[in-house]
């Protein structure tokens, strides 16, 4: 398996460890939402992929990972209990006991800072109903190289 699923399966499995509401967790390669089913779900999926500097023995690579929060709303009140969970969402996955991830190639550590794109889109709020917001989190490997 990739390092970047590794790390993607990791951070699903450390989301599911704790209780956010009634939202369900999500792998899925694209970070993509509909209304069907209506009911909150955090999705986790690959942003990016940088490689910081390498030589002969190993490799620094940085992982950006989407945690995506989709959150039907129909009132304003709806909406602040949404952003409430993606702020507990991100001190969640950014807490000292959470910034260590054993992954099956070793682990990968949690670089601050993250980011939360657009705190909403603004559009889907007001046509669908739906409050989605992503956070980039960002996970530090160090990889050996073997050729």
């Amino acid at each position: 398996m990739s390092i970047a699923l590794e790390i993607l399966d990791a951070v699903t499995s450390k989301l599911e460890e704790t209780s956010f509401g009634s939202a369900t967790v999500e792998r899925r390669i694209l970070p993509e939402t509909d209304k069907k089913g209506l009911e909150p779900t955090i999705i986790v999926t690959l942003q990016s992929k940088e490689i910081q500097k390498f030589d002969r023995s190993k490799e620094d690579i940085l992982y950006g990972v989407g945690v995506g929060l989709h959150y039907p709303v129909d009132q304003t009140a709806d909406s602040d209990l949404a952003l409430a969970m993606a702020e507990d969402i991100q001190n969640w996955l950014s807490s000292t006991d959470n910034s260590i991830l054993t992954i099956p190639s070793g682990c990968a550590a949690f670089k601050m800072p993250y980011e939360m794109e657009a705190v909403y889109d603004i559009q889907m709020l007001r046509e669908a109903n739906i409050f989605f917001t992503v956070t980039d989190f960002t996970y530090y490997v160090q990889r050996t190289r073997t050729t």
